[in-house]
């Protein structure tokens, strides 16, 4: 999930781990996918769902490591809460993109 926001924000060629990548091909740089992007995939209603299914998926991991960076409420309150999440940041993205 995170990795489709990235990928949102990546330029047309991006080098990765796995090399070089073309997330769209150069000089077609077309501003309805950003559109079509802010619209539907910084939805909550279609990134909630996600959000959840990935959060149930490794809460279990999340509360059994010790050598976590955070607590497993900021876990938790990163993908559910009100204050800093990720509802707060799709939601200010897609603001933003939608303005642009």
């Amino acid at each position: 999930m995170c990795r489709l926001l990235e990928l949102a924000a990546l330029p047309p060629t991006v080098t990765t781990a796995r090399g070089t990548q073309n997330s769209q091909p150069q000089g077609n740089f077309n501003p309805n996918n950003v559109r079509d992007t802010a619209t539907k995939w910084l939805d909550w209603k279609t990134l909630g769902p996600l959000v959840e299914g990935y959060k149930t998926l490794i809460e279990a991991d999340v509360k059994a490591d010790t050598k976590r960076l955070e607590t497993y409420e900021a876990f938790v309150q990163g993908t559910t809460g009100t204050s800093r999440s990720l509802k707060t940041f799709a939601a200010a993205r897609r603001e933003y993109l939608l303005s642009y």
